[in-house]
């Protein structure tokens, strides 16, 4: 629900805390980062031979994002992001915008059946040339457990890694 005011729609209810407001608690230190603050980019299988196939990969890759979002994270899934558009445009333009996209994200999810698509292979190539971190998905576990073990298996805090990203960009 949004709240109206004299200049138009706020996303946010008078009184609460504005979103400038929270980065500068965050970017001052006083304030312990969530992991909303944290974008998950969602890379998985598009293309199939059949419509059908293109829309259980788009289903798939939904699951996934839902299942980001549940745990806590925000999720960016350029399935959605472009569903059915195929024909369009060549699918170099679609690769070139969804790696725009995940050049501002901080976590890129690969959605079981990545290995089969030249598209999320080129996604996950593209995260490790800017050291963007990769999480798999197993098609079990929250995101938020996986995100855990990765952390734990990786020996650091991806939070305070993604926070760093986020708050240079805000600060400069």
């Amino acid at each position: 629900m949004t709240y109206k005011d004299a200049k138009g729609v706020l996303p946010w209810r008078p009184g609460d805390e504005k979103p400038e407001d929270s980065i500068r608690r965050l970017r001052d230190g006083k304030d312990k980062p969530s992991p909303l603050h944290v974008l998950v980019y969602v890379a998985g299988p598009y293309n199939a031979p059949t419509d059908w196939g293109i829309e259980c990969n788009i289903r798939r890759a939904e699951a996934a994002g839902i299942n980001v979002w549940t745990s806590g994270f925000v999720a960016l899934c350029p399935h959605k992001n472009t569903a059915h558009f195929g024909g369009l445009c060549p699918n170099e333009v679609w690769l070139q915008g969804d790696l725009e996209i995940l050049s501002r994200c901080d976590i890129i999810f690969m959605v079981q059946g990545w290995e089969a698509s030249k598209g999320a292979t080129a996604e996950l190539q593209f995260a490790r040339e800017h050291d963007i971190p990769a999480i798999f998905d197993d098609g079990i576990s929250s995101f938020k457990k996986l995100f855990e073990e990765f952390c734990i298996k990786e020996n650091n805090d991806c939070l305070s890694v993604a926070m760093q990203k986020i708050l240079k960009s805000v600060i400069n």
